[in-house]
């Protein structure tokens, strides 16, 4: 043996060692400078506007919920509201089809099927037997309305209310920026 190598490990190995080590702490650098430069980068929702019950705004602009539009983001729509069997209940809705009347600004989701409220436990959601597709209106006015039918295609009649008023939140999902 000559003298300086440890009796345990030879040059080559305590070089590999150091080499990955070092490659170790340069793959750390690299993961915290993408996370602080690029991850704020991705696309996120932005509140645009959001009105009260009555359509009165809260905060945002309508022009800018129109210019977002007009440029094709997503746009979703969180609205709050009391529930006699649930308490207060917070819908998220995705809209696929967006409209601009003038100062109003329209939004239909996809159509769902409809679901319950379990009156025995308010947390559990259940489809019910007679399930039927459910078709939803939401608008800057405050407005929340919506049509029942059938897995027939048959509108269903009296199965509760189908408009009712509640505060907004308009989002538009901001398109990634490329710096």
């Amino acid at each position: 043996m000559m003298s300086g190598e440890s009796k345990f490990l030879s040059k080559e190995v305590i070089a590999a060692l150091i080499t990955g080590i070092f490659t170790i702490i340069a793959a750390f650098i690299a993961a915290g400078y993408f996370i602080d430069n690029k991850l704020d980068k991705l696309p996120s929702w932005e509140l645009l506007y959001s009105n009260n019950e009555d359509g009165e705004k809260k905060a945002g602009s309508k022009q800018k919920l129109k210019e977002a539009i007009k440029n094709g983001y997503d746009i979703k729509v969180v609205s709050s509201s009391d529930s006699n069997v649930a308490g207060f209940v917070t819908d998220v809705f995705k809209l696929n089809l967006v409209q601009i009347r003038g100062d109003v600004i329209s939004g239909q989701p996809a159509s769902s099927i409809s679901w319950w409220v379990d009156p025995d436990n308010p947390k559990i959601l259940k489809f019910p037997e007679a399930s039927y597709l459910v078709y939803t209106i939401v608008d800057t006015t405050g407005r929340v309305q919506y049509d029942k039918y059938s897995m027939k295609g048959e509108k269903v009649a009296g199965v509760g209310k189908n408009m009712y008023r509640t505060s907004m939140e308009w989002l538009g999902l901001k398109p990634a920026t490329d710096k």
